[in-house]
């Protein structure tokens, strides 16, 4: 309702109170009674003694007259305050979305708020999406892997360094993302290297026989970087890190130049560690920061769930692919295919290894 209406609004209405005065001190040229000149005006008499009482009750004050709000003043479907600052805290700190924010409070049993319920906390914080910065992004091609260990998304980005330490030493991360489970492998070396990418596919060999002594690295992704390749044919074969993938029975496969959208799961995980890990960690030098490192790894393939995976974990994806059974999103609510027990076992050894 806008200003113009308001005000036509509290002028019939005053008029209406200053004639039931008059009706009432027997002035009135109009009307006799309360009830005609309800009638006359096009409401009950029930309405009018209403307004009035409003009126006497907020001390002659016009605005009183205005229509009020039928909303409830309490609604049972509300969250409470300790739920919503619980969804705030997620939204603020991890970032997460109201679909994942929903679906950790129903798997861990805290409460059964739906996505659209969640997402209405973000409207009443200002923290939803409608409030960040957006930018247009070509949809791209999306892939992905049946099977574990089929292909593995290698790169290196170099890291900041660390406080105390030489700041002429340089640090590289190296990491790796299993195409089908997201299983995550990162080791930083002083250089980007040949050498020092061999070193990192034999490292990811060896982490993967840990968890899986049967399993094969059918082919492995990597950019056009010195580091896993050599522009001509004949200096591919020499190279070191092509002779490592063909000793340990891998096909090296390269992405295309000015192209990294294919090699996008390993782009992302630099971006996930430089958000989450360190931008946000302290770090008293390189050997902390390695430790810390293998710890963040280990919950982002053990404990965190991914989007990407309808809410599980890398780890519950590699055992629904291994035992042959679907753990959708709406199974994960109906049935418990991992005894709680167990799974605490297997969380709290691998984080120990």
């Amino acid at each position: 309702m806008n200003r113009y209406l308001q005000e036509q609004f509290i002028y019939q209405k005053l008029n209406m109170i200053m004639e039931y005065q008059k009706i009432k001190n027997q002035e009135s040229k109009y009307f006799k009674t309360v009830k005609e000149m309800c009638y006359f005006y096009g409401i009950s008499r029930k309405t009018f003694y209403k307004y009035l009482k409003r009126y006497k009750n907020s001390h002659q004050n016009s605005e009183s007259l205005l229509p009020q709000s039928r909303r409830p003043k309490t609604n049972r479907n509300m969250p409470s305050k300790e739920l919503e600052r619980l969804i705030v805290k997620l939204r603020k700190k991890l970032g997460y979305s109201a679909l994942l924010i929903s679906m950790i409070l129903r798997k861990r049993g805290i409460s059964r708020i739906s996505e659209f319920g969640v997402y209405q906390v973000f409207k009443r914080y200002r923290i939803s999406s409608r409030y960040e910065k957006k930018y247009k992004k070509n949809i791209p091609k999306r892939y992905e892997k049946q099977q574990p260990w089929e292909l593995i998304h290698i790169d290196d980005k170099r890291v900041a360094n660390v406080k105390g330490e030489d700041p002429k030493q340089k640090r590289y991360s190296f990491k790796a993302v299993d195409d089908c489970t997201r299983f995550k492998f990162t080791k930083e070396y002083p250089d980007k290297t040949a050498q020092s990418a061999c070193d990192f596919l034999q490292y990811v060999v060896q982490e993967i026989k840990k968890l899986d002594p049967e399993a094969q690295i059918s082919a492995v992704l990597t950019d056009n970087g010195k580091a896993y390749t050599c522009k001509t044919q004949k200096g591919r074969k020499n190279h070191p890190f092509e002779k490592t993938c063909k000793q340990l029975g891998i096909k090296h496969k390269r992405t295309q130049i000015r192209r990294p959208q294919t090699n996008g799961k390993v782009e992302y995980a630099h971006y996930l560690y430089d958000k989450e890990f360190y931008r946000k960690t302290k770090f008293l030098s390189f050997a902390d920061r390695e430790k810390k490192l293998k710890s963040f790894t280990n919950q982002l393939n053990y404990l965190i769930p991914s989007m990407a995976l309808k809410g599980l974990t890398p780890y519950e994806k590699w055992l629904s692919t291994t035992t042959k059974i679907d753990l959708s999103v709406e199974q994960h609510y109906a049935i418990k295919y991992i005894q709680q027990n167990y799974r605490k076992e297997v969380i709290n050894e691998k984080l120990a290894s």
